[in-house]
């Protein structure tokens, strides 16, 4: 009994939050808009809308306007703008939404379940709408939450009143779509059937905004059907129709004009038909000439690619051509040839820097009453400025008294107070290494030759982003947008070394194939055993300080089992100098990824504080669609 009335008192507090469950982030497209819209013979229209939304909402706010307050400022009739065209009202008779795989027009009105509307101080929950009518506009905002599914939002209304009587047709001007819906609509098929079947030459229809639709009549001449590919946003639509006045049987408050209007209609129509096919012909001069320019363009950028890649970016060939080399370049200390390498500075080049020092002398390892390595600066004899700052950061500020351990260098890069210390101070010094390798003339700038790179792929894409306005697709624009975002990509990336850079970048991967294949050559081939520890310093700026501390290793028990060959250098010394070196570089990849880390999470917590055929130009007036949008 417990587990019950747990139950009811957990449903009590949980069924409410479900119900008015609320999308954050509205993220959704609109997929189809159905109209069914018939004719009455009292002169009014009976509409039937369907809008389908994929993604994630809340709802649906929808618009309808009942008349439009502009042409009440028209003072003389004509057939493109007028009051009259107005309806007298717009009576909403039902509102619901179901969730839908797929929906065929034929069945848009099955198995929708109506929702209930309700005051301001009850909307929220799904399953309801609230109803605002201010003025000239009626506002239905239904509720029905979704999470990455579809919806169909399905409207019933009655428009009284919609059709102007003349003396000799009857006419519809209405605008179904409004130029207030804030998206795209995917597709949109608008049906509007008259009272009956009409075989008189007083039957025309028009429809007015999007120029890539189409409006036909249906199979028994009894109304027409227009569809358009894809709406854009806030881009009206509406249609306009002339049929027999003796469809209409009840005109008593319908507005009635006592004149012959087929004729002055038609020459309206044709005179927005001449500026419909005038404007198609201006669209494809236009894009005919932007299709040419941008097949151009992409010969062009073929051409410059070509010219760039063998003028600036082909390296040269360099004066060094052999597979291993085992001489140093002395002009430089190693971490410039991280810069050289890599163009940029990683942590081996710290690691390597720290080793060069201890080479050096300057730099000296003792261990302490735990058994832990502990760096301590003997002196400042012949260091740089880049390697002056290296020994201030560490001696100074990660350890004191001229002193270091791994673990001072791993607690000063994760301490809430010096994490970001370590990573400005880290920084700081691959800049200075930079600003060392860029004095050593490694690669050519070429800052004048990307920039008009630059700006030439820039053109490129502003020719697709045209192609992709005039055609509305992506199928040609693509064809410029993506080479020249390539190029782009390319024109910024591309480096060229200088005739130096090739040489020493050369000497030096000749240099590390042979620290990597150390091991594979015989005893007699490898220089003297003294440079065995400097070449440890430069396994590590390589990355290959574990695999040649091995070979090292199995090099030197070849030595002392040799007769009459004293080394000068123990198995012990080349252990323990490969021990420094992973040690360190272990340490300092481990400190600066940690301070990484460090930083981004603090940044993450601050920050969380006609008679057919296609549409024509112009638009209708009067009531109908306004817009709408999800929420």
């Amino acid at each position: 009994m417990k587990k019950f009335w747990s139950l009811i008192i957990l449903l009590t507090f949980f069924i409410p939050s479900i119900v008015s469950a609320k999308v954050d982030d509205p993220d959704y497209k609109v997929e189809t808009m159905y109209v069914d819209a018939t004719i009455l013979e009292n002169g009014s229209m009976n509409v039937k809308e369907l809008i389908v939304l994929k993604g994630d909402f809340n709802g649906y706010e929808h618009e309808l306007l009942v008349n439009n307050k502009k042409l009440n400022e028209s003072s003389n009739f004509n057939f493109e703008q007028n009051a009259i065209y107005n309806p007298s009202s717009i009576d909403i008779l039902s509102v619901s939404a179901k969730e839908i795989d797929d929906l065929s027009f034929d069945e848009v009105n099955e198995n929708f379940s109506s929702f209930k509307k309700v005051n301001y101080d009850a909307i929220g929950n799904s399953g309801s709408y609230y109803q605002k009518d201010i003025g000239n506009k009626i506002t239905i905002r239904t509720y029905n939450s979704c999470y990455d599914c579809q919806v169909g939002f399905y409207y019933e209304y009655q428009v009284n009143d919609v059709i102007v009587m003349h003396n000799d047709v009857a006419e519809l001007y209405y605008t179904f779509i409004g130029d207030a819906f804030l998206e795209d609509i995917k597709s949109v098929e608008i049906r509007v059937n008259l009272p009956k079947k009409d075989d008189s030459s007083l039957f025309r229809y028009w429809a007015h905004g999007n120029l890539i639709g189409e409006i036909h009549a249906n199979d028994n001449q009894s109304g027409v059907i227009a569809t358009v590919d894809k709406l854009k946003n806030r881009e009206a639509l509406d249609i306009r129709m002339t049929f027999s006045p003796s469809l209409i049987s009840d005109t008593e408050t319908l507005a009635k004009t006592k004149i012959d209007a087929l004729h002055e209609i038609l020459k309206v129509e044709e005179k927005r038909a001449d500026e419909r096919n005038k404007e198609i012909e201006k669209n494809k001069r236009n894009l005919l000439i932007v299709r040419v320019i941008s097949s151009l363009y992409v010969v062009a950028l073929i051409g410059i690619t070509i010219r760039i890649y063998f003028k600036y970016d082909k390296e040269y060939d360099g004066d060094f051509d052999h597979q291993y080399n085992r001489e140093f370049i002395d002009d430089y200390n190693v971490e410039v040839i991280d810069y050289l390498m890599n163009r940029n500075i990683t942590s081996n080049a710290m690691s390597a820097s720290i080793m060069n020092m201890i080479y050096k002398k300057n730099i000296k390892l003792e261990k302490d009453e735990k058994n832990k390595d502990i760096f301590i600066l003997d002196n400042k004899d012949n260091l740089d400025d880049c390697e002056t700052y290296l020994v201030a950061f560490l001696f100074e500020r990660v350890g004191k008294d001229n002193k270091f351990t791994l673990d001072d260098l791993k607690n000063y890069a994760k301490g809430t107070k010096t994490y970001s210390n370590f990573t400005s101070s880290y920084e700081n010094w691959k800049n200075k290494v930079v600003v060392r390798a860029k004095r050593e003339n490694f690669y050519e700038t070429n800052g004048g030759v990307k920039a008009l790179g630059a700006l030439f792929a820039i053109l490129g894409i502003f020719l697709g982003v045209i192609n992709l306005i005039l055609i509305d697709g992506f199928d040609f624009s693509k064809l410029v947008i993506i080479p020249a975002i390539i190029f782009l990509i390319y024109v910024l990336s591309f480096t060229k070394k200088t005739v130096k850079g090739a040489n020493h970048y050369k000497r030096w991967k000749a240099f590390k194939n042979f620290l990597n294949d150390f091991g594979n050559f015989e005893v007699k081939e490898l220089p003297e055993v003294i440079l065995w520890e400097r070449y440890l310093v430069y396994a590590v700026i390589f990355g290959l300080a574990s695999k040649v501390q091995k070979d090292m290793n199995v090099k030197i028990k070849e030595l002392d089992s040799m007769p009459n060959v004293t080394t000068n250098m123990s198995f012990s010394d080349i252990y323990l100098a490969n021990i420094i070196s992973n040690n360190i570089s272990s340490a300092i990849n481990s400190a600066v990824s940690s301070a990484i880390s460090s930083s981004l999470a603090k940044a993450a917590a601050a920050s969380g504080s006609g008679s057919g055929g296609g549409f024509s130009s112009g638009g209708g007036f009067g009531g109908g669609g306004g817009g709408g949008h999800g929420f």
